[in-house]
């Protein structure tokens, strides 16, 4: 259910061969139903905080009924006579009735319509009707339905029964589903499930069926407490596949009261090493590589992918058909050894074409150094998504390439994982049920490269008042050779400068900063493109790494305080809107303020693109007191949270080191909406007050208020301020001036 707010439950469907539910998702791990705190629960039963409209526990009621099968009453065709639910006694009708308590009878699709029943979306008080029909539906997925089938008999809500002795295995710690060749330490955690306080027990395990150690622990656990042990390192075989099981023996030198949590049993493979340089073209899958697929629904394959006619195989995972959203598919390679490496270049072809609209189909490269024993402590070299990942336009047909031109070469140092072993690489996918990911080529390259790394332009910042700014740069050796030299290329507008930097030595990894020649800008709005080249005098194997471009305003105008900007006329002139590249940026929007500012989140589906408004030059030298309120107005979206944050300068703009202000949009909204916001009345504002204090003496002071898109909503601004005092409850001017009578007139 959805309304004004967002989702107030969702819940997914059975498995069944009913109509429309044989494509249903097969994850045990999200099957099931999820309520919102606010519409759980009735009002009847207690004195619960919880929404007027859903405050009969309807909304439990309405996602149960689709755990079961049943589809909204008036078949989603939303307006439409010709949407079906599938049962026959439910009336035809052409919406739903949500946010409403109706008076009966309503009509659409020439019947009269049952906007009673708990499939539809009224309001709580006006739900009471399942018809024979979805009864019947209902049944028959809880007789047929594979997991629904063992709800009956299944004893989840029936408390276990205690007993005085009882130590359970909870948990093999180690090893897990993969481990490295050679030794191992098994490690378990036991729990006392029992009353009686455990002091000691007998533990085997197990190797292959083979008894390796059965050992004695002295404990001293009370109910439910917890313990982790571990034993004898046991010998894993190169590119085998073993059992592990740990048995629990005797408790407090006696029979265990309860036998069912005793054993423990843990399938372990090692991985095949790879030689190195490594080709992988996947004319078929390498026996050596794994595939992990979590839910045991869709995963990676090894399909045919002609190119320009020419016959040719890669991998590639069918998110296009994968309902199953947020589901998680690996691709893992053979154990490598980096430890007498002195370069390592990762090199893969990519193709993907996003669904419309569809923006979190992700594709993430990791790098474990424990043969993929602990994923989540794998170190990510790669992550792209939506747009980013794109290589091929949009379509909302099943994507397959054809051509050379839908692919796209990534190329990756693996330089920090020089001198480390055991190394595997994951090809990780994040399903957002949009288009198909493929991937072929995969190689490992270990002849001796140089790269050098353009990683940020420090200086200057998007909007300054000088026109000779001199940049700094950080640069980073990407490569595995020491840089002594490399060559800097500056393009401002139409003018090309180089510069050669020289008598430095950047190790493998290493960063440095430094500042170039001073660069030649126009007033008004410039183009910086800063490229590195030639290091060493050879040439550079990364070169997409080498370039930054910058979107410069220069604009020195000033102004003195009090200030006040309400963004109702040219304002322009002296205040500065900008972003980089195609990123949005700032819109002027009317609302009830006249004339704001505003960022449009709601639309933006490019998470993390930034905009800048920017202060005009600020002069606080003569004052020791200082602040500035401002209106912000935003309503919390469903899929995300803008982010303002308020950065100060005290050299005209050329830098912006301190934050002032710095908040996501849910700490100064007004409401909470699925639909794109816009501000009607005073209530939608917050004000918000900034002390200036440590400005204060400064005669070149700038303010950028910078927001950082998290496609959520729309954030407004307006009614800027700045005042010579620190109150933050001036005294408000009503008018523009008043006549007092003379007593002697």
């Amino acid at each position: 259910i959805v309304d004004a707010n967002g989702f107030i439950g969702y819940a997914k469907f059975p498995i069944s061969t009913l109509p429309n539910l044989s494509g249903s998702p097969n994850d045990p791990q999200t099957d099931g139903v999820v309520i919102h705190y606010d519409a759980f629960g009735s009002a009847d039963d207690g004195t619960f905080k919880l929404d007027p409209k859903f405050n009969k526990g309807r909304t439990a009621t309405h996602e149960v009924g689709h755990f079961f099968g049943l589809y909204h009453i008036w078949g989603d065709d939303n307006g439409g006579c010709s949407g079906d639910d599938f049962v026959t006694d439910t009336p035809n009708q052409g919406n739903d009735y949500g946010g409403q308590c109706p008076i009966h009878p309503k009509v659409s699709c020439t019947t009269t319509n049952m906007f009673q029943n708990y499939m539809d979306y009224t309001n709580d008080a006006c739900m009471n009707i399942f018809t024979a029909g979805q009864v019947n539906r209902m049944i028959t997925v809880l007789q047929n339905s594979p997991r629904r089938v063992t709800l009956p008999t299944s004893k989840g809500a029936t408390a276990p029964p205690l007993v005085a002795i009882d130590l359970g295995i909870k948990l093999i710690v180690a090893p897990g589903s993969s481990a490295c060749p050679g030794l191992n330490v098994p490690t378990i955690t036991v729990r006392n499930y029992g009353t009686n306080v455990i002091t000691s027990a007998k533990i085997q395990t197990k190797l292959n069926a083979v008894v390796t150690e059965t050992k004695d622990f002295i404990f001293n656990l009370s109910n439910l407490q917890e313990a982790t042990v571990t034993f004898n390192a046991i010998n894993l075989l190169v590119a085998s596949t073993n059992t592990i099981s740990f048995e629990v023996i005797q408790v407090n030198a006696q029979t265990d009261e309860n036998t069912g949590n005793n054993l423990k049993t843990q399938a372990v493979a090692t991985p095949q090493i790879a030689a190195l340089p490594l080709l992988e073209t996947f004319t078929s899958f390498p026996a050596s590589w794994q595939i992990q697929n979590p839910d045991g629904l869709t995963k990676w394959e090894n399909i045919n992918a002609t190119i320009g006619g020419a016959s040719n195989k890669a991998m590639y995972i069918n998110l296009h058909g994968y309902e199953d959203e947020g589901a998680v598919d690996r691709m893992i390679t053979a154990t490598m050894d980096f430890s007498s490496l002195t370069n390592a270049l990762l090199k893969f072809d990519r193709s993907y074409a996003q669904f419309p609209g569809v923006v979190s189909d992700k594709l993430r490269v990791l790098v474990s150094t424990d043969c993929g024993a602990d994923l989540s402590q794998a170190i990510e070299v790669f992550n792209k998504s939506g747009s980013a990942l794109a290589t091929s336009t949009a379509t909302s047909s099943s994507f397959l390439p054809t051509s050379q031109s839908q692919w796209a070469t990534e190329t990756l140092s693996l330089s920090q994982f020089l001198g480390k072993k055991n190394i595997q690489l994951i090809f990780e996918s994040n399903n957002g049920y949009g288009n198909n990911l493929y991937l072929d080529n995969i190689q490992i390259q270990i002849v001796e490269f140089i790269d050098i790394a353009l990683l940020e332009i420090n200086r200057p910042s998007p909007v300054i008042c000088i026109t000779d700014p001199a940049p700094s740069i950080t640069v980073q050796n990407s490569g595995s050779k020491t840089i002594t030299n490399f060559k800097v290329t500056s393009t401002t507008n139409t003018s090309v400068k180089s510069q050669t930097i020289s008598n430095v030595s950047i190790v493998p990894g290493a960063k440095l900063t430094l500042t170039l020649n001073k660069l030649l800008l126009n007033e008004g709005s410039n183009i910086v493109k800063l490229e590195l080249s030639d290091p060493n005098n050879s040439t550079d194997v990364i070169p997409e790494n080498n370039i930054l471009e910058l979107n410069c305003v220069v604009n020195s105008s000033q102004s003195g305080i009090p200030l006040r900007e309400k963004f109702d006329g040219n304002f322009q002139s002296t205040w500065t809107t900008i972003s980089q590249g195609d990123q949005k940026n700032y819109n002027v929007a009317s609302t009830n303020f006249k004339k704001s500012i505003v960022y449009p989140g709601f639309t933006n589906t490019v998470k993390g693109e930034e905009a800048w408004l920017v202060s005009p030059v600020l002069d606080l030298s003569r004052t020791n007191k200082a602040s500035m309120f401002f209106d912000a107005s935003y309503s919390n979206g469903v899929n995300g949270l803008e982010r303002l944050r308020i950065l100060a300068s005290t050299d005209c703009g050329l830098t912006f080191p301190t934050i002032i202000f710095d908040q996501t949009g849910d700490t100064f909204s007004s409401s909470s909406s699925a639909s794109t916001w816009l501000p009607s009345g005073s209530e939608d504002w917050k004000n918000q007050f900034v002390d200036l204090a440590d400005l204060t003496g400064e005669q070149n002071t700038r303010l950028a208020f910078i927001v950082t898109n998290d496609n959520g909503n729309n954030l407004y601004l307006d009614n800027i301020e700045f005042f010579i005092d620190d109150n933050p409850s001036p005294v408000q001017i009503t008018s523009n001036y008043k006549i007092y009578p003379s007593e002697n007139s």
